[in-house]
């Protein structure tokens, strides 16, 4: 296939001071079948922004994917935000079989939300979207998304938000104020800059083209696409995850190896019998007549005999094992050997010529011509050629405790460890297209030693053209290419100034001295190689067999050379050389740092009320503090205590928060110094109620009270009852028995729980014991003491007060130690006198 330049326009302009030029190109074209490519290209300085057309083809129904997104920039944990992603159908009305998997993950692969629409993609332009509301915060996190059509993937996107390209003041700290001022001022300037640049070279062209197409009246769905397509292309700036693309481009012209069972038959054999004989699962004679096995030199095949079935079947299920082979003539054009266990022969050929063999079985036999040819360009058909191949790699330095990345230039004080790590590779890494018998296919396979894929032919490797074969295999053929790449090895140098104590291969390092860091990963040499696969699409013939079937082998693609002895076909490889990703930091030196914070607050509150805490430390050089709170305890600070300054080391600060969810929470606090010397953490963790539960005593009137203590005698019971409310200890809320489990502990209580209706607590001995009850859809619980006492037997003597004259009758005391006074009655006087005894 020829390409041919039809026009190359280029125009320089200031679009500030010239806002409405257009460059305007008519291309015509009359040579039938042809395709033209259209590529726009906005570029100033290093900067380039490109518009590009994806053509699609008549007749095969795709679906495409369009600018998945985020609703919200950053990811705030408690707030609510909207996943979206654009997609349609490129040729039909409706595509069934569509699959469409969007999944958010912050930076420590952690799951923020996934979602997945399944059923119609439709011709227009069609949205879904999923709102969801994340538990945790996040300023740098990656947006995939991958298309699928009959579970086959068609389209995969991925993007990365970080902070430090976006809004480098939304990043957690974790550096020295002096130094994340002028990094952060550093990254906003850049930021800034790209932000005008987008403005200049993508928004001013695309509403330009907009404008213009809207006056042609082509419609505003056109307008949205080229928006998207514009915003997919644009290439974010960014100073730490950083990237280094090689590119290479060849006009060599790539042969494939033929395909097993391409070229068996001479010519079609007459079928009729029963008898049939196969070559690795293609039908090359039967007992009808003689028939010729075509082979190359240095081929091998299986051959065997196969009975029963259909005419042209040779599936293997039926292999006679007692058929007799017989080579009549074969001198050393070909040899065979004993066979696997008397059901098949392995044939190859020896030398160019041709020999006469037979298979004998049951009184048939398949009288065989085998013809050996040289293995030139007809076993070679022509496959790719101008292959431009791109590998992008990617690597970062990240702090090897925290797990933070590093921007280039950042500072890092002495005695942090830093790990420099190569991204872990992607398919979407490796893209390539390549012009002959095809056009492209965008992405190729990290495999070992470039070993092939699957053999399967994905969509993924499918290419645009169309494969026509003669000797019989005329006919539409979908062709597909897929490219391997090894993996490189990777290493790690470092050079400046700053004295590094290295591990791991030298990925790993800890700073023992302040000065320059100078370290680059390394991406060795390595190599890549292409594959073919295809499906035959066959209407009728001897060929029909191979209909809709994937064929192909795992032979590379090969360069033709000529060497001393003739033509012959060496594997093609993609040479990768070494690349280098450098990064810069600077080692210091700073300051001891503050004592980890004491933390004072409630131990629980409701959801959604504001819950106060006070945080204190102090510092051993007398260095002023501030206090960073991460309220969802991901390692990042997201409210700083004093919001701006800092305090008198031992001073505290207090800041408040509130939880939208019940359970158990934690958060943790930092102290900072004035250095960027930071303390370890400090957790605390809070229990969030729904509602608060209280355990109720029901005495024998029905009277309701708090449980948190009440005395109980030994064989008395008392009815228990939960109650939520808005306070704690309060019985006025609502009645929660039905949901509620009550347990006890201790031997000198028992306690009945019915399931359904009150609870009972009953006295077992002296002592004391604890009921919980627990709301079983919550897991709120709370506790209340009990006492239990032996009651006492409070009888008192006879208290006769007809013996006393009153007020000088004693108090009776009864057996459990109370009182009480037996007033006299008794009438008694004053005046003695003396009598003798018996008158």
């Amino acid at each position: 296939m020829k390409i041919r330049l039809i026009r190359n326009r280029k125009r320089s302009h200031w679009p500030r001071t010239s806002p409405k030029r257009f460059v305007t190109s008519r291309i015509l074209t009359s040579r039938p079948g042809s395709v033209t490519f259209l590529k726009a290209e906005a570029k100033y300085e290093d900067v380039k922004s490109i518009l590009g057309i994806r053509f699609i083809r008549d007749g095969f129904d795709e679906v495409r994917l369009n600018y998945p997104g985020l609703l919200k920039y950053p990811v705030k944990a408690g707030e609510q935000n909207t996943l979206f992603s654009c997609l349609h159908a490129t040729n039909a009305g409706i595509v069934s079989g569509g699959e469409l998997r969007l999944t958010l993950t912050d930076s420590f692969g952690t799951v923020l939300d996934a979602y997945t629409y399944q059923g119609d993609i439709t011709g227009d332009m069609m949205g879904v979207k999923h709102d969801f509301t994340p538990k945790i915060a996040a300023s740098t996190y990656t947006l995939k998304a991958e298309l699928k059509k009959d579970g086959k993937t068609v389209e995969t996107y991925e993007t990365v938000y970080d902070c430090k390209d976006l809004d480098a003041t939304l990043c957690p700290m974790n550096v020295p104020a002096a130094v994340t001022s002028a990094t952060s001022g550093a990254s906003s300037g850049k930021s800034l800059l790209m932000r005008s640049l987008y403005v200049v070279f993508v928004l001013i062209p695309v509403g330009l083209i907009a404008w213009f197409l809207m006056r042609r009246r082509k419609g505003f769905s056109i307008f949205v696409f080229i928006l998207l397509g514009s915003s997919m292309v644009l290439t974010p700036y960014g100073a730490e995850a950083k990237s280094s693309v090689w590119n290479t481009s060849t006009n060599t012209l790539l042969y494939r190896r033929m395909i097993l069972g391409e070229d068996f038959v001479a010519s079609a054999p007459a079928f009729g019998g029963t008898l049939k004989v196969c070559v690795s699962g293609a039908l090359v004679g039967t007992n009808a007549g003689t028939s010729t096995l075509r082979m190359y030199k240095g081929d091998t095949y299986q051959i065997y005999v196969y009975t029963g079935g259909s005419t042209d079947a040779c599936d293997g299920t039926k292999v006679t094992k007692d058929a007799v082979y017989v080579p009549n003539s074969g001198g050393t054009v070909f040899s065979m050997d004993s066979g696997n266990e008397g059901k098949k022969r392995s044939i190859t050929a020896l030398s160019v010529g041709s020999a006469n063999a037979s298979v004998t079985y049951a009184g048939l036999t398949v009288p065989l011509v085998i013809s050996v040819r040289a293995a030139d360009e007809d076993r070679w058909p022509k496959a790719l050629k101008n292959q431009n191949v791109s590998i992008t790699y990617n690597a970062r330095v990240i702090d090897a405790v925290s797990r933070r990345e590093l921007c280039e230039g950042e500072t890092v004080p002495v005695g942090s460890r830093v790990r420099f790590e190569a991204v872990p590779y992607k398919n979407t890494d490796i893209s390539w297209f390549g012009t002959g018998m095809s056009y492209d296919t965008p992405f190729g396979y990290w495999k070992k030693d470039a070993d092939p894929p699957n053999f399967e032919c994905s969509t993924a490797d499918e290419m645009t053209g169309i494969e026509t074969q003669a000797g019989g295999l005329a006919g539409p053929t979908q062709i597909f290419i897929p490219f391997s790449v090894d993996f490189p090895n990777v290493s790690y140098r470092h050079e400046g100034t700053a004295t590094l104590n290295c591990k791991n291969n030298n990925s790993e390092c800890q700073v023992m001295s302040p000065g320059t860091i100078r370290s680059s990963v390394v991406f060795g040499n390595t190599f890549g190689q292409f594959y073919f696969r295809r499906i035959m699409h066959v209407a009728s013939g001897y060929y029909k067999f191979l209909d809709g079937l994937c064929t192909g082998n795992d032979d590379p693609l090969s360069e033709r050379k000529i060497g001393n002895y003739g033509t012959y076909f060496k594997p093609y490889y993609v040479n990768v050389p070494e690349i280098s990703i450098p990064f810069g930091l600077t080692a210091v030196t700073v300051s001891a740092p503050p004592t980890a914070p004491i933390v004072t607050g409630p131990d629980s509150n409701l959801v959604s009320q504001s819950s106060e805490f006070s945080v204190n430390s102090t510092d051993p050089d007398g260095d002023t503090l501030r206090y960073g709170f991460d309220w969802n305890n991901d390692g990042s600070v997201e409210q700083w205590m004093p919001a701006d300054g800092f305090v008198a080391s031992g001073v505290s600060q207090t800041a408040s928060y509130s939880w939208i969810d019940p359970g158990t929470v934690s958060f943790k606090v930092l102290a900072e110094d004035s250095k960027g010397s930071r303390s370890p953490w400090t957790e605390k963790t809070v229990q969030i109620l729904s509602r608060y539960l209280t355990v109720c005593n029901v005495d024998s009137n029905g009277l309701e009270s708090p449980a948190d203590s009440f005395p109980l005698f030994i064989d008395a019971s008392r009815s228990l009852k939960a109650h939520f409310g808005m306070n704690p200890g309060t019985c006025l809320g609502e009645d929660n028995t039905p949901n509620t489990t009550f347990t006890g502990s201790g031997s000198a209580i028992s306690v009945t729980d019915p399931g359904a209706g009150p609870g009972a607590v009953a006295g077992m001995s002296d002592g004391t014991g604890t009921v919980t009850a627990t709301d079983d859809s919550t897991g709120i619980s709370d506790i209340a003491a009990v006492t239990v006492s032996t009651p006492c037997n409070s009888t008192y003597p006879d208290c006769h007060s007809n013996q006393y004259c009153p007020g000088e009758a004693p108090d009776v005391t009864n057996s459990c130690g109370s009182s009480k006074s037996c007033p006299g009655t008794k009438q008694c006087s004053t005046n003695w006198r003396e009598v003798v005894p018996g008158n």
